[in-house]
C-alpha cells in the first residue's frame, strides 16, 4: 500500500490531491505545486504521476531513499525528470537566497563592529588629549617653580624585559636622587614598543592605529594601565581578516554546493529514451552529460588483434604518454568540448543523446568519450547505465563522487542482481598467468621493481593453487561442468597457509598504491651516456584491472573488510567451452568459414551473495536514492536485500481502462495438449509443436507488430529449428516476418534487428491483403528485448508470455544464493531460498509483459500459456498488480480465441481508443 503522507499538490487544472501543509494556486493545468515545490510538467499529469512525484519531492527533501513501483507505460521517466529537476531548482534558489542572506549579515555584523571599534577608538583619542593637555599643564607649573621635568621615558625594551616608564613622584624632596624602579618581566615571547602620550602628539608621530610592522602598546603614565594593544585590538580588522575578505575589506559570497541528480537506467538504449523524455520538459536547458563506455563512443576503428576497443585506447594514450606514437588524435582535440559553452557553439542540441555528440566527435575530431567525463564537474544531471554507480571499482575509474548527491535509479527491478555482481568476481587461469607475466617484464624495466616481482609472485601462488585444486574437483553437475565452493571464512584460511593471507595482503596493497602512484614516472624515457633511450615499461590496462578487481574483493574476505567475508562464496569451475576460430588464422589466413573448438576451462569465481556489501557504498554518502520499476513487488524484500531504509514507498496504479487490455490465461492448445512449459514437458515434439499452432494462430488475429516471450535462449532456439523442420516457419511467414533475438549477439546486430522489427512495423501499417501484417519478434525473458524497450501502439498489439522464467535451478550460483537465503532469512528478514527463487522467476515475466501498454490511449493483449496459472492461484499473485486484476483464465483454447478476435475487431474499429494521443505525443 502506499504511504498516505503525499506532500501537498496543486494545480489550476491538473489533478489535485492537496493537504493541509501545501497552498497552491496554479495558473497553467501544467503546473504543480507539490510540498512548496513548482513543477512544469509538459502536459496533464496522470494521477498516478502526481503521485509519484509526490513521493520524489519528499524524498529528496527530507534526505531520505524511496521505493517507487509504476506499471511501465505509466510515464515514470517523465515524472521522476520533472519532479527531480523541479527540486533541484527549487533547492539552489534556496541556497542561494541563504548565502545571500548569511553574506548580508556577515555584512552588518561588519559594520557594526567598525562603527564600535570606531568609537572605541574616538574615545580613546578623547581620553588620549585629556592626558596630552594635563600634561601639559604640569609642565607649565613646575617650569614656573623652576623644577626640571621630564617627559616619561620609553626604552625600547631589550633582553626580554617589558619597557621602562620613569614616573615623576610629586613631592619637592630631593629631586636629584630619583630612583629607577626595577623593570617588570614582560611575558615569554613579547616584544613592545611604548609610545609616550605627550611625546607621540607633540612630535606629530603617527597614531598608534597607523603605526605597522611591530607590535605596540600605549601606557597611562599615571596608572600604568594599558591604552592600547596592537596585537589584540584593530580599529579597523587585522591582515588576516582582511586577507580572508580578498583584500578589498568586504566579505566574499559564501559558495553554494547544489546536489547533482545522477539518473541510472539499465542500458545505453534505455538511456536514449530517457533523453528523449527530457527533450519534452520545461527543463530541457538543463547542462547534462552521459557516461558511457568506449564501446559504445570511441570513434577510433578496432583491429582485429584487438579484443575490444578500450584496449586500443589504452594502448594509443600510453603511446601518447611515452611518445612512442602518434597517440588518438581525437584525444588531443578533448578540450574543444570540454565545457557546455564549447558544446553549444560545436552545434550539439541541449539535451543531446550519445549519437548526437558522436557526430558532432566526428565533425571537429574530437573524443566524444573522454569530452563527456570532462562535461561531469558542471553538470546538473548526469545520466549513465547504473552499474557505473553501484560499482565501486567503476566509480574509481571514472572519477565519481556520490557524496551528498540524488541518485535516481529507473528500471531498478534487477538491481540486487546488479548490486552482488559489482561485488562478484571470475578469473581464469589464463587471465592469471597473463597478469603474471605482464609484471615480470614490466618489472625488469620499472623503478620500482620489488613491487611487480612482489604480484609476479603472488599470482604464481594463486595459480598455481588454482591448477594442483583442478584434480580434486568432484561435483559434476553435468557432463560439461565440475565445481568445487568455499566459504570466505575457508579461503581465507587456505590463502594463509599459502602464505598471501591478511598480512600479506597488507604488503601487497602497499605495492599497489606505489605501482598507481608511479603509473605517470613509467610513462617516460631515461637515455644512457651512449644516447640510447631506455625505455620504461608500463603495466597493461588487462592487468590492472585484473588487480584492482581482485584486490577489491579480496579486501571484503581477508581484508580490511572481513566482516563480509562470509557473504561470499568462492567456486572453482571446470567447464568445457567451445571457441569458435578460423581453421586457417594459425597459418596467417582469414577465413570465413568458423568452426568451434572445445577446450576445459578453469574459472576462479568470487560470489558475493549480498546485494548489501556494495549498496552500502552508495547509500551511505548519497543525500538520497529513488529505486523506480514497474516490477519491484514485494518491496519488502528489496529493503532487507539491499541492507538499505527506504522509508519512502509507493505502488502506484496503471492509468489505462480495463477495456484497453485483454489479459488472458490458457492451459490447452488448439490439439487440446497441455501448454505446461515445465523441463520435461517443454522437450517434447507435440509441446513445441502446440505452441507453434498457438502462435499461428494469435498471428492470423491480430493485426501489427507481435512479441513472444520464452523462458531460456535454449528453449527459443529448438522451438526454431522445430518449426523449420516440420514447415510451420513457412506458414508463420506468410502472416508475420519473423524475427528472433540470438544469444550471444553483439549490440550491432541486435540494433540491426530492431530496425527491420521497427521497419516492418511502418511499412505494414495499411494492411496488404495476402501479405504479412505486421513483425513477429521471438524473445527471451531477461534478454534485451523485454528489459526497458518501448514497443508503443502498433510496435506490440498483443504479447504473447511462453511458461514461467525461474531461473536454472541447476546453476550453482543459484543454488548457493538459495542455501544464503534460508540461512539469513530469519535474523535479516531476507525472503526464504523459495520465495526469492519465485519472485526472481515473476520479476523477470512481469517485465516483459509491460512491453505491451505503453502510455494512457493504447491497447493490447497478453496471453499466458501455461496451464500452471489457472491450476494455483500462487503463480496469479505474482503477477503485477494492474495484470492480476484484470486476468481471466479461460478453459479452452477456442474459447480464448473467440475472446481475442472479439478485442482486437473492436479495438480496431475504435477511434476513441484506437487513434487516440500518447501522452509524449500531447508532450512535444
Amino acid at each position: 500500500m502506499a504511504e498516505s503522507n503525499t506532500p501537498g499538490v496543486g494545480s489550476s487544472d491538473g489533478p489535485s490531491d492537496t493537504t493541509d501543509d501545501s497552498k497552491a494556486s496554479l495558473p497553467s493545468s501544467c503546473d504543480y505545486t507539490i510540498g512548496g515545490v513548482k513543477v512544469r510538467f509538459p502536459c496533464r499529469a496522470y494521477s498516478s504521476q502526481v503521485a509519484m512525484m509526490g513521493k520524489v519531492i519528499t524524498s529528496l527533501q527530507r534526505g531520505q531513499n524511496s521505493l517507487i513501483e509504476s506499471p511501465t507505460g505509466s510515464g515514470k521517466t517523465l515524472a521522476l525528470l520533472c519532479s527531480a529537476i523541479a527540486w533541484q531548482r527549487t533547492e539552489a534558489e534556496r541556497l542561494s537566497k541563504l548565502a545571500v542572506a548569511e553574506h548580508e549579515e556577515k555584512l552588518k555584523e561588519r559594520k557594526e563592529r567598525n562603527l564600535k571599534k570606531k568609537e572605541k577608538q574616538r574615545e580613546r583619542e578623547q581620553k588620549m588629549r585629556q592626558r596630552n593637555a594635563e600634561t601639559e599643564s604640569f609642565k607649565s607649573v613646575r617650569k614656573r617653580a623652576g623644577e626640571a621635568l621630564a617627559s616619561p621615558v620609553v626604552k625600547k625594551a631589550d633582553g626580554g624585559v617589558s619597557p621602562e616608564v620613569i614616573k615623576i613622584p610629586d613631592s619637592d624632596d630631593d629631586d636629584d636622587f630619583v630612583s629607577v624602579p626595577k623593570p617588570r618581566q614582560k611575558h615569554q615571547g613579547q616584544e613592545n614598543r611604548c609610545i609616550p602620550i605627550a611625546e607621540g602628539e607633540a612630535s606629530g608621530s603617527p597614531s598608534p592605529a597607523k603605526i605597522g610592522g611591530m607590535k605596540i602598546t600605549v601606557c597611562d603614565e599615571e596608572s600604568n594601565d594599558q591604552l592600547y594593544d596592537s596585537e589584540n585590538e584593530d580599529p579597523l580588522m587585522n591582515d588576516e581578516e582582511y586577507l580572508n575578505y580578498g583584500g578589498d575589506g568586504i566579505p566574499p559570497m559564501p559558495k553554494i554546493r547544489i546536489p547533482k541528480i545522477y539518473f541510472g537506467t539499465r542500458t545505453h538504449k534505455q538511456i536514449e529514451q530517457v533523453v528523449r523524455e527530457l527533450k519534452k520538459t520545461a527543463y530541457s536547458d538543463i547542462r547534462m552529460t552521459i557516461l558511457s563506455s568506449r564501446e559504445h563512443t570511441c570513434l577510433q576503428n578496432k583491429p582485429r588483434t584487438m579484443a575490444s576497443k578500450t584496449e586500443l585506447c589504452h594502448e594509443l594514450l600510453e603511446q601518447a604518454e611515452k611518445k612512442t606514437g602518434p597517440g588518438c588524435m581525437y584525444h588531443r582535440n578533448v578540450r574543444t568540448m570540454a565545457n557546455h559553452h564549447a558544446l553549444k557553439n560545436s552545434g550539439l542540441p541541449t539535451p543531446w543523446d550519445l549519437e548526437d555528440i558522436i557526430k558532432v566527435g566526428k565533425r571537429i575530431r574530437c573524443c566524444p568519450y573522454f569530452a563527456a567525463r570532462e562535461l561531469m564537474g558542471q553538470s546538473e544531471i548526469i545520466l549513465c547505465p547504473y552499474s557505473y554507480l553501484i560499482s565501486p571499482m567503476i566509480r574509481k575509474n571514472v572519477d565519481i563522487h556520490l557524496r551528498g548527491e540524488v541518485i535516481i535509479l529507473d528500471e531498478a527491478h534487477n538491481m540486487e542482481d546488479a548490486a552482488r555482481e559489482a561485488a562478484s568476481m571470475s578469473l581464469d587461469i589464463d587471465t592469471v598467468r597473463d597478469a603474471m607475466d605482464d609484471c615480470e617484464k614490466t618489472g625488469r624495466k620499472s623503478t620500482i621493481p620489488d613491487s611487480y616481482a612482489a604480484f609476479s609472485q603472488f599470482l604464481s601462488i594463486l595459480g598455481t593453487w588454482m591448477d594442483k585444486t583442478k584434480d580434486s574437483i568432484n561435483d559434476y553437475r553435468d557432463f560439461n561442468q565440475a565445481s568445487q565452493v568455499w566459504t570466505g571464512t575457508q579461503l581465507s584460511a587456505i590463502f594463509s597457509n599459502l602464505g598471501i593471507g591478511e598480512d600479506r595482503f597488507a604488503e601487497m596493497k602497499a605495492h599497489l598504491k606505489m605501482m598507481d602512484e608511479a603509473g605517470s614516472d613509467e610513462m617516460t624515457d631515461e637515455w644512457d651516456d651512449q644516447g640510447t633511450s631506455n625505455q620504461k615499461r608500463s603495466m597493461s590496462a588487462a592487468t590492472k584491472t585484473t588487480l584492482e578487481g581482485l584486490f577489491l574483493i579480496l579486501e571484503n574476505i581477508i581484508g580490511s573488510g572481513k566482516s563480509f567475508r562470509d557473504d561470499y562464496r568462492i567456486a572453482l569451475v571446470r567447464s568445457l567451452t567451445r571457441d569458435y576460430r578460423s581453421p586457417g588464422e594459425e597459418n596467417g589466413w582469414l577465413q570465413s568459414r568458423r568452426v568451434a573448438q572445445s577446450r576445459w576451462k578453469l574459472t576462479l569465481n568470487f560470489w558475493c551473495l549480498n546485494a548489501a556489501v556494495a549498496f552500502n557504498g552508495v547509500s551511505q554518502d548519497t543525500r538520497s536514492i529513488v529505486l523506480t520499476s514497474g516490477t519491484l513487488a514485494p518491496v519488502n524484500s528489496f529493503q532487507s536485500e539491499l541492507g538499505t531504509p527506504f522509508p519512502i514507498r509507493l505502488e502506484a496504479n496503471h492509468v489505462i481502462d480495463k477495456s484497453q487490455v485483454y489479459v488472458a490465461t490458457v492451459g490447452f492448445g488448439p490439439n487440446n495438449y497441455s501448454l505446461n512449459a515445465t523441463f520435461r514437458n517443454a522437450e517434447t515434439f507435440d509441446f513445441q509443436d502446440e505452441i507453434g499452432k498457438v502462435v499461428l494462430d494469435v498471428c492470423k488475429v491480430v493485426p501489427h507488430g507481435v512479441l513472444c516471450f520464452l523462458p531460456s535462449y535454449n528453449m527459443l532456439e529448438k522451438l526454431v529449428l522445430r518449426w523449420q523442420t516440420t514447415g510451420l516457419e513457412e506458414l508463420l511467414s506468410s502472416h508475420k516476418v519473423l524475427l528472433h533475438e540470438s544469444r550471444g549477439r553483439g549490440g550491432e546486430e541486435f540494433e540491426q534487428t530492431l530496425r527491420e522489427f521497427y521497419h516492418v512495423v511502418e511499412n505494414t501499417s495499411i494492411p496488404d491483403p495476402g501479405g504479412p501484417t505486421g513483425p513477429l519478434l521471438l524473445a527471451v525473458c531477461r534478454g534485451k528485448v523485454s528489459e526497458g524497450l518501448d514497443f508503443a501502439d502498433n510496435n506490440a498489439r498483443a504479447v504473447i508470455s511462453v511458461g514461467i522464467p525461474y531461473p536454472n535451478f541447476k546453476d550453482t550460483q543459484v543454488e548457493l544464493k538459495r542455501q544464503y537465503n534460508n540461512a539469513h532469512s530469519g535474523n535479516r528478514g531476507l525472503l526464504s531460498g523459495s520465495d526469492w527463487y519465485e519472485i526472481q522467476a515473476f520479476r523477470a515475466l512481469n517485465q516483459a509483459l509491460g512491453r505491451c501498454i505503453r502510455h494512457r490511449n493504447d491497447w493490447g493483449a497478453i496471453i499466458l500459456l501455461d496451464d500452471r496459472f489457472s491450476k494455483n492461484q500462487k503463480y496469479t499473485q505474482g503477477l503485477s498488480k494492474w495484470i492480476k486484476n484484470m486476468v481471466y483464465h479461460y478453459p479452452s483454447w477456442d474459447q480464448m480465441y473467440a475472446g481475442l478476435g472479439t478485442f482486437m475487431q473492436r479495438c480496431t474499429k475504435s477511434s476513441a481508443i484506437g487513434s487516440g494521443s500518447s501522452q509524449g505525443e500531447m508532450c512535444a
